[in-house]
């Protein structure tokens, strides 16, 4: 990575967001609208930790060798007597979890399925680099010019150069983990996919996600996922994120597999019943990935080393109670666009389950024995041949004919 040259370095005086540790800006670099996250060195709660930032940098230099279109720029980091500086590229279109949840967007299922793609591109980039992001969730992805969707937020990536990749760290946010993240099993490229499962499904339902219950083995509630599929949704759709959220690390796809599934899909969808024109980007007065205990996260837990963060017990807790600033400049909510949004929900009929009768069988073993008695997360990846093993998670993919 660059070190920028703080002289050419503008930074507005009104900070973007901040918190205990770091400060975000709007500035310019050369004269480019940029983002600065400033960090106080002396505010971090131990100096030595700062070494550990050369992990996340290391990551950052990698990107910045081919920059991709569904990644946030990284343009350089740099330093002035106690401050650190992180500067990004600018984004102005907010977080697709908050522009999920707004129902004063239309969103067509067309670029529903172009954000979906664009994630899985970026994505695909990341895993042949070698990295796991291992915190993907809709509120790590940026929307830019275009509804184009970019990646963001690398706290807890980490690039494996191994043949096998095997990881046991307990990260990322509870809604959008792996079942073997969630157990503390060894896990590997394949976490990703379903955390991006996860995602498809709220640009499916457009409703935040279910909290996933150890009674239920960590699975995805089905009778409640049920209700809140739209009639409408293209079936390809909902199966290519079961098949993302499968319960065997080793039956999920690639995301090379995702995108192709993806750009069959679109074509599908444009012969069929081509959209218009999509609506106008958003613009986000104040941008919930800057929240403050995102910006403590990301300057306290990307220091910790994996082999602190595996045993650090307060971690969790350090994921809750959030805060989500939904503030958002509705200058682009038109009557017209309201009042369409309006008519296609109230067009939108209840109908038969998607899911068929076995999906909602759960099975009445425990997580823990179930991978206990497999191969999951294991050198080889291979899974047991169990029968009652194959039976119980044939829910992940089983859909109506």
């Amino acid at each position: 990575m660059e070190e920028i040259d703080c002289e050419s370095l503008v930074i507005e005086e009104n900070e973007f967001s901040k918190g205990s540790f770091a400060k975000v800006y709007k500035g310019s670099y050369y004269g480019n609208p940029v983002c600065v996250k400033v960090v106080k060195k002396d505010s971090l709660i131990d100096k030595e930790l700062i070494k550990f930032l050369n992990r996340e940098i290391d990551i950052l230099k990698e990107i910045l060798h081919q920059p991709h279109k569904n990644i946030v720029k990284f343009i350089g980091i740099g330093e002035k007597d106690s401050l650190l500086f992180l500067i990004t590229e600018l984004i102005n279109g907010g977080d697709v979890g908050s522009i999920l949840l707004n129902e004063s967007f239309v969103l067509p299922w067309s670029l529903r399925i172009k954000m979906a793609k664009d994630i899985a591109e970026g994505m695909e980039f990341l895993h042949s680099k070698k990295i796991m992001h291992r915190d993907l969730k809709s509120n790590n992805l940026l929307l830019g010019k275009n509804w184009t969707v970019k990646i963001c937020d690398f706290g807890f990536a980490k690039q494996f150069l191994q043949v096998n990749p095997l990881s046991q760290t307990i990260c990322g946010t509870d809604e959008f983990m792996s079942p073997e993240v969630i157990l503390g099993i060894q896990y590997s490229f394949s976490a990703d996919v379903y955390s991006f499962g996860m995602v498809l499904l709220e640009l499916i339902t457009r409703n935040k996600l279910e909290e996933r219950l150890p009674q239920n083995n960590f699975d995805i509630d089905y009778e409640e996922l049920q209700n809140k599929i739209p009639s409408d949704c293209p079936r390809e759709f909902l199966e290519i994120s079961m098949k993302c959220c499968n319960y065997d690390p080793k039956e999920r796809p690639t995301f090379r597999e995702v995108v192709e599934m993806l750009d069959n899909l679109i074509i599908k969808l444009v012969k069929e019943s081509p959209d218009g024109p999509y609506p106008e980007t958003p613009i986000i007065v104040s941008n919930p990935h800057f929240d403050e205990q995102s910006i403590n996260d990301w300057c306290m837990l990307s220091l910790i080393p994996d082999d602190c963060l595996e045993n650090l017990n307060e971690f969790s807790d350090l994921k809750n109670n959030k805060t989500n600033d939904n503030n958002i400049n509705n200058n682009n909510n038109t009557d017209n666009s309201t009042k369409l949004y309006n008519d296609a929900k109230s067009n939108l009929k209840n109908s038969n389950c998607l899911l068929c009768e076995n999906c909602q069988q759960k099975s009445p073993e425990s997580v823990k024995s179930s991978y206990s008695n497999s191969s999951i997360g294991s050198s080889t990846g291979s899974v047991s041949s169990s029968g009652s093993k194959k039976k119980n998670r044939k829910s992940w993919r089983c859909l109506i004919n």
